[in-house]
């Protein structure tokens, strides 16, 4: 139950990888369902008797230059795995090409382990070929292969391959229809925007045997600015909306995500008459011993991106969710006011108007 994806929009080269999900007491990957994560867990779910994941990191920048990820068919070996290679990689030769090091120290763990299929790594690093700036990619064998026009050659591992190359394919298909902006970074946090949602707001996500754990981080290359970055945090807001009533609001489920310096965690707020009930799942960085897993601050949390998910009720039936993420002016025309337990959210009337549009058009 896992997700390795990388892709390549023009100038930004994304690695997109799942947290590892993982009972605490033994570091198995445990089968979907089996734990409680953001994507599964619903209100009445709360009190059930499974227990809550715990989240591992394995989405790592190794360098200014380089960025890598693992599938892993036992989760502990990479566990055990990351803090040897984030000493080793502080520590090594400046001479020596910092994917291959840490890739011949996966191979070396594995040898000395005898454990040659417990994970495969993935890296991403820039390169100069004939004067122009290119990408080196490290892909596993086997790695499933999408050739795109927005996206050129994707590369996908994991048990959730099928189905995010599937989605990848149509939204693809999506931008070469219409006038489309060429705006590569748009695109990409668009698409992380719609792989994350579908997971977290599908009640029937984690009974799929092709699917992926946790929830899907992000690490990217701005080959303009020469510097590799993580996606820091982001809203995953859902609404309601009645098609006979004209009428939109907010649902019961809301999701966010932190990976600024000082939090590091998932959190999910269920909306009700009385106040909202909230959770949270903190994020352990084996790579960086130094990131805080205190539970968040809400009141100055602020999320950097967006997405809206529309559930359209139409004749008594719920539709599938349409999701959006939202443009960086209409992230301005939504305020959030967090609490530890209170969540406001206005809209303004543009704001209201444009995504009532969207599902006018979509239904």
């Amino acid at each position: 139950m896992t997700l390795n994806l990388y892709i390549n929009p023009e100038g930004f080269p994304a690695l997109i990888s799942d947290l590892i999900v993982t009972p605490i007491k033994d570091g198995m990957t445990p089968e979907a369902g089996t734990v409680l994560t953001p994507s599964n867990v619903w209100p009445e779910e709360i009190v059930s008797d499974k227990p809550y994941a715990d989240f591992v990191d394995k989405l790592l920048i190794l360098d200014e230059q380089s960025t890598a990820t693992f599938a892993a068919t036992d989760a502990a070996k990479v566990i055990d795995f990351l803090p040897n290679l984030a000493i080793r990689m502080k520590h090594r030769p400046d001479d020596v090409r910092p994917m291959r090091f840490a890739g011949d120290l996966a191979d070396q763990y594995l040898e000395e382990n005898d454990c040659p299929d417990a994970f495969r790594m993935m890296g991403v690093r820039p390169a100069i070929v004939e004067q122009q700036k290119a990408v080196n990619l490290i892909a596993p064998k086997g790695s499933k292969i999408l050739k795109t026009g927005r996206f050129n050659d994707c590369y996908a591992q994991g048990t959730g391959a099928n189905a995010a190359l599937r989605l990848l394919k149509r939204f693809d298909a999506h931008l070469s229809t219409g006038s489309w902006p060429e705006d590569s970074f748009a695109h990409l946090i668009d698409f992380l925007g719609i792989l994350n949602a579908e997971k977290l707001f599908n009640e029937e996500a984690e009974s799929l045997a092709d699917t992926w754990g946790g929830y899907l981080q992000c690490s990217f290359y701005d080959l303009e600015k020469s510097t590799v970055q993580y996606i820091p945090s982001w809203a995953h807001i859902s609404l309601g909306f009645d098609a006979n009533e004209q009428r939109i609001g907010i649902h019961r489920k809301h999701v966010f995500y932190s990976r600024d310096v000082s939090q590091y965690w998932l959190g999910v707020m269920f909306l009700n008459e009385r106040r909202p009930k909230c959770l949270t799942w903190p994020i352990r960085n084996l790579f960086d011993t130094e990131v805080d897993n205190s539970p968040p601050n809400w009141e100055t949390y602020s999320p950097k991106f967006t997405t809206v998910s529309i559930f359209v009720q139409k004749n008594g039936h719920v539709l599938d969710p349409l999701h959006k993420t939202l443009t960086p002016d209409e992230h301005k025309d939504l305020s959030f006011r967090f609490g530890k337990d209170r969540l406001e959210m206005r809209f303004s009337q543009d704001l209201k108007t444009s995504l009532i549009d969207l599902v006018q058009k979509a239904i």
